[in-house]
């Protein structure tokens, strides 16, 4: 997991690593967690990176995993499609039909 640059959070640089906390994120409710402070500055940590150099460290593998989308998507139309004609009943249709109107009259 790559953290937001917390003593940059202004910017957009990860941390490649944990932070060094000096104050570590304590969580304020709800599931939200305040902010903590890194003893490190972002400059001279050596840790401090931007998405495109976090980017071009991957494996081709892993971009490759990345950027292959895995999302499917499923078109339902909104419109019955149109039937020419229609298809004979079978004779065991019709005879399950024929015993369901007969139970229905009693």
């Amino acid at each position: 997991m790559k953290w937001y640059c917390v003593a940059n959070p202004i910017g957009n640089k990860y941390c490649d690593g944990t932070p060094d906390w000096e104050k570590e994120p304590r969580e304020s409710g709800a599931g939200f967690f305040g902010t903590g402070t890194c003893k490190l500055n972002p400059e001279t940590c050596g840790r401090c990176k931007t998405s495109q150099q976090l980017w071009d460290e991957l494996s081709q593998e892993e971009k490759d995993r990345i950027s292959k989308s895995s999302y499917v998507e499923t078109i339902i139309p909104i419109e019955k499609p149109k039937v020419e004609g229609k298809k004979p009943k079978s004779k065991k249709a019709q005879k399950l039909e024929e015993e369901m109107a007969q139970r229905s009259m009693f």
